[in-house]
């Protein structure tokens, strides 16, 4: 379920030069969490949010880049995801199921599916 954190101003806070804080600073930040990545996307094309935290989902991507390119900026992070076993617990402590395991996985596929610029790797450290 849709849920939402307002920061605001803090209220006590008084003005004390106009100076002091130029036009263009927020007064409140609203975030949004429990949406899916489509309809952040959505939400970010209708003028009702900014920013998504995950970018585009991978089968929308191309209609971004087309239809708002000029809104579009990536972040691009050094995040690395991984999949990592408990390997004093069986089965994980037989090293054939471990390989078996990472030879069932399609690296490119899970790069693909987490979209942007994704690149596998077997590494822990980003490539």
């Amino acid at each position: 379920m849709p849920r939402q954190v307002r920061l605001v101003r803090n209220p006590y806070f008084h003005v004390w030069s106009r100076a002091a804080r130029p036009d263009g600073f927020a007064d409140q930040i609203v975030i949004r969490f429990g949406l899916s990545p489509s309809a952040e996307l959505t939400a970010v094309e209708r003028n009702r949010a900014d920013y998504t935290f995950g970018g585009p989902p991978a089968g929308r991507s191309n209609e971004v880049q087309t239809r708002f390119a000029s809104r579009l900026h990536v972040n691009p992070n050094d995040f690395t995801d991984m999949l990592d076993f408990n390997t004093r617990v069986a089965p994980f402590n037989d090293l054939r199921v471990r390989l078996a395991i990472g030879d069932a996985i399609d690296r490119g596929e899970v790069a693909r599916l987490m979209g942007q610029d994704s690149v596998p790797t077997c590494q822990v450290l980003a490539p």
